[in-house]
């Protein structure tokens, strides 16, 4: 049983080699070709988006940028808005990819992608959240401050917004496309999506609080194979809205693919509301249990003479 597991993981990790391989070869990139403008390729991108409201997400990021720089010149924002925005993008490339390459041959081969895809993107940049309801339950647990909330979220957006269009681009030459969670509430109960967001996203901080902050988080390649498991499981049983189960990727996808940010209220009780809420319960309650976050106990004061 350990050769066949051990078979089936190679099998994997050789297709997931080939379709690098293939995609680096099938994608014409700017600076592989001197009569591609890198102006026109940009433009490329941002065709999918309405312009105005494709300027104001970009203006507001980097607006908080500036000002998150000058009001926490001690914190390192640029660095964590330049890593959540560059791991965003390899997150939904790595991992939106298995689906429209590999979907067709079950889940015994999109699966194992699926799961090489979470352990790639988290990997290379060094662990970043990737998701705004990640990042409140940081903020609820005291591990960001507000500031670097704000930008880390906005990063988070800004990162979306260019992965979709690009994972797109790089999906053309194999005739396949890149899908994303929806919600329609003409056809389904408010109170449907937002449980099911409100539920799948609890899972998904169960998951990281019992595999990335215990004993088990040392052990990466087990803990971020789990997570992994964790999210595909989400996934496949917790439907109703997609999921989404990160806010980002529920709004981009939905900007991506109609062309205008969300304008309806139950998009973002759905998609934002109900993950915060999922996010904030789960790290009270794993604050309270491990006496860290709000319950942690204050050193006493020592008297000085």
């Amino acid at each position: 049983i350990k050769m066949m597991n051990a078979g089936r993981w190679a099998a994997s990790a050789g297709l997931v080699l080939v379709a690098g391989a293939s995609v680096a070869a099938a994608v014409r990139m700017p600076w592989q070709s001197g009569d591609v403008d890198l102006e026109e390729e940009v433009a490329a991108l941002a065709q999918p988006y309405d312009q105005q409201d494709l300027m104001a997400l970009v203006v507001t990021a980097f607006v908080a940028l500036i000002a998150g720089i000058q009001v926490a010149p001690n914190k390192s924002i640029l660095s964590d808005f330049v890593k959540e925005m560059a791991g965003t993008v390899l997150m939904v490339v790595c991992t939106f990819a298995p689906g429209p390459l590999f979907g067709h041959l079950g889940i015994s081969t999109e699966w194992p992608m699926h799961m090489l895809g979470v352990i790639v993107a988290d990997k290379t940049m060094g662990g970043p959240h990737v998701n705004p309801g990640v990042t409140i339950s940081m903020f609820v647990w005291g591990q960001v401050n507000l500031v670097q909330a704000i930008v880390i979220i906005l990063a988070q957006l800004v990162g979306a917004v260019i992965s979709f269009p690009l994972l797109q681009a790089m999906l053309n030459p194999f005739e396949a496309t890149v899908g994303g969670p929806s919600f329609d509430a003409t056809t389904t109960p408010l109170k449907d999506g937002f449980a099911n967001e409100f539920a799948g996203f609890a899972l998904l901080m169960a998951g990281i609080f019992g595999l990335c902050c215990t004993a088990l988080g040392q052990r990466y390649y087990i803990k971020q194979s789990l997570l992994a498991g964790v999210i595909r499981f989400v996934i496949y049983f917790f439907g109703v809205s997609g999921p989404a189960i990160n806010p980002a990727l529920g709004t981009v996808w939905a900007f991506y693919d109609s062309g205008n940010l969300p304008r309806d209220t139950e998009h973002y009780i759905v998609y934002w509301l109900a993950p915060a809420l999922a996010g904030a319960a789960m790290t009270l309650l794993w604050s309270a249990g491990t006496k860290t976050g709000i319950f942690a106990e204050k050193a006493p004061k020592t008297k000085t003479n």
